[in-house]
C-alpha cells in the first residue's frame, strides 16, 4: 500500500535505510531527515510531500521531496527536490509506483537521478530541465595517480610534469592578490546584506533557487551533516558575491567541493576572486582535487573555472522535472538555457 507519510513513520524509514545501507548510514540519516524536513522553513501548511510503501505494517519503500524557494522568471514559488528514493530489495519493482504517485501531486518537482533511475523518471512523465557538468581541478596529481594504481615511476614523472604545468598555467591566478577595492571575508551566518545581493542579481538568473538569507542559513549554516566554509566578496565596501565550499574524504582521496556561489552574472572579476579564494583555502586544507557542478549552459562561469584549473570533466547529470499544468507550465521549466543551479541546490551534495 502506498500512502502519505506521517511523523511516526520516521523510525520505520530509518530502519529501512539501516537494513539496506547499514546502521551507520541510518544514524547519520536521522539528523539529515530532521533538518531537511522537520526544520525546513519552507514546509507548506499541508505538510511534507513524502510517500511510503507499506507491507504488513512495515515500511518497505519511501520517496521523499524537500521544499525550496524557487524563482521561475517573474514568479516566486515552492519547488520540491526529490530525494531518499529507496525500496527494500524484495520490493524493488515497486519504486516506479511511488514516483508516479508523488509527481501526480507535486506542482513543481525536480531531481537529479543517477543513470539507473533516469529512465524510470522519464517513463513516468518527467522531462529534462537542465544538463549539468561537474568540472574538477587536480591539486595533488600524485595522489590521483596512486589511486589509479600507476607505477611509482609513472606517478613521479607524470605528477611532477602536471605540477609544473599547473604552476605556470593556473597557480598564479589562484595566488594573485585581490583586485583593487576587492576584499573577501569569512562569514558564519548570512544577514540582510545577502538579501540585498539577491535583490540586485535575481533578474540575471531566470530560473534559480531564491538565495535569500533564510534559505542560505538553513541550507548551509544549520546543516548538521556537512561543515561548510562561507565567504563573501566586497567591492568598495559593498557586497558583490559569495562562495561556499567544503572538503571530504572520499574513496581514498581528500576532495574539495565548491557547492554554491553567486555574483552579478557579468561580474567575472568577483567570481574569479571568489573561486581563487576557495581554491587557496582548500589547498591549505590538503585536498587532492576540487570539483564544481555548473549548468552546461553557463558558459561564462565555465570559462572562469577553466582559468583556475577546472579542466577535467568528471560527471554529467540531467535535472529532470514534472510540472502540474494548474501550477506552472512545463514549457517554462524546460527552458534549459535559462537555468542556474549548483551542487548545493539538490541531493547531489549528499551522495557524492
Amino acid at each position: 500500500m502506498i500512502r502519505r507519510y506521517t511523523p511516526p513513520d520516521k523510525q520505520g524509514i530509518l530502519q529501512l535505510i539501516g537494513s539496506v545501507f547499514g546502521d551507520e548510514i541510518s544514524s547519520r540519516t536521522k539528523d539529515l531527515w530532521e533538518w531537511r524536513f522537520e526544520q525546513n522553513p519552507y514546509t507548506l501548511p499541508e505538510g511534507q510531500k513524502i510517500l511510503v510503501l507499506e507491507e504488513d505494517s512495515q515500511i518497505v519503500g519511501v520517496l521523499a521531496s524537500f521544499p525550496v524557494p524557487m524563482k521561475v522568471y517573474n514568479r516566486s514559488l515552492i519547488a520540491f527536490w526529490f530525494n531518499t528514493f529507496l525500496t527494500h530489495p524484495r520490493y524493488r519493482g515497486m519504486g516506479a509506483g511511488l514516483a508516479a504517485q508523488l509527481i501526480s501531486t507535486t506542482g513543481l518537482g525536480l531531481g537529479i537521478p543517477n543513470r539507473g533511475s533516469y529512465d524510470i523518471w522519464k517513463a513516468i512523465g518527467c522531462f529534462d530541465c537542465c544538463k549539468t557538468i561537474t568540472w574538477s581541478a587536480i591539486i595533488n596529481p600524485k595522489a590521483i595517480l596512486r589511486k589509479k594504481k600507476s607505477s611509482k615511476i609513472a606517478t613521479n614523472v607524470l605528477g611532477n610534469a602536471w605540477a609544473l604545468f599547473n604552476q605556470f598555467a593556473f597557480d598564479q591566478r589562484n595566488l594573485d592578490p585581490p583586485p583593487n577595492a576587492f576584499s573577501c571575508e569569512e562569514v558564519h551566518r548570512f544577514d540582510q546584506t545577502i538579501d540585498a545581493l539577491w535583490g540586485k542579481v535575481a533578474s540575471d538568473y531566470p530560473i534559480a533557487t531564491i538565495r535569500e538569507s533564510r534559505y542560505l542559513n538553513w541550507r548551509f549554516i544549520d546543516c548538521p551533516v556537512r561543515k561548510y566554509s562561507a565567504y563573501i566578496a566586497r567591492k568598495a565596501g559593498a557586497i558583490c558575491g559569495y562562495i561556499i565550499f567544503r572538503n571530504e574524504q572520499v574513496r581514498g582521496l581528500k576532495r574539495g567541493y565548491i557547492v554554491d556561489f553567486l555574483t552579478t552574472k557579468n561580474d567575472k572579476t568577483a567570481l574569479s576572486w571568489l573561486v581563487s579564494n576557495a581554491v587557496r583555502s582548500l589547498r591549505k586544507e590538503g585536498v587532492d582535487i576540487i570539483s564544481c557542478l555548473v549548468p552546461r549552459c553557463c558558459l561564462s562561469i565555465r570559462a572562469t573555472l577553466r582559468r583556475h584549473g577546472f579542466v577535467f570533466k568528471e560527471y554529467e547529470y540531467s535535472v529532470v522535472g514534472n510540472a502540474l499544468a494548474d501550477y506552472i507550465s512545463s514549457r517554462e521549466v524546460a527552458t534549459q538555457d535559462d537555468w542556474f543551479l549548483t551542487m548545493g541546490d539538490s541531493e547531489t551534495d549528499f551522495v557524492i
